[in-house]
């Protein structure tokens, strides 16, 4: 058997490259994530994330969630048009079912009504806003 210095030292070593791996697949876990997200991002784009074809795999629902933003049919104008007017609850209502976005998730319901009311307000000189009995509605006009 070996002397128990040599073997503290042994295990010593050992732990201290365990820590080190550890260290580095935790970084690798981080890096991965960020290059998920920019090539969500580059996608958004319409650019393609990586020209080598070594990108990481990124969830389906992710992808397509990604992807349908870029279809016509998110635009609030088009689900709008040739309706009466609506609130900007019913019209993001609309859209997340065009989308198929589940509305139980909170957070993503906020987020598709800050966009609508972006697109809304950029879309001035064809979207009128109404407001009648402090509801504020939206008017193709």
């Amino acid at each position: 058997m070996a002397e128990p210095r040599v073997m503290d030292a042994l295990r010593e070593k050992r732990s201290e490259l365990s820590g080190i791996v550890s260290h580095l697949e935790q970084q690798i876990v981080h890096h991965r994530v960020s290059l998920v997200h920019l090539d969500a991002a580059m996608r958004l784009f319409g650019s393609r994330p990586c020209a080598r074809g070594d990108q990481l795999p990124v969830a389906a629902a992710t992808q397509h969630l990604v992807q349908s933003w870029r279809m016509p049919a998110a635009d609030p104008r088009r689900a709008a048009r040739g309706a009466a007017a609506l609130t900007t609850r019913a019209l993001t209502e609309q859209v997340m079912g065009v989308k198929a976005i589940p509305a139980t998730d909170e957070r993503s319901c906020a987020l598709v009504q800050k966009t609508v009311l972006g697109s809304l307000g950029r879309a001035k000189a064809t979207i009128q806003c109404v407001e009648a009995a402090g509801v504020v509605s939206w008017r193709i006009g």
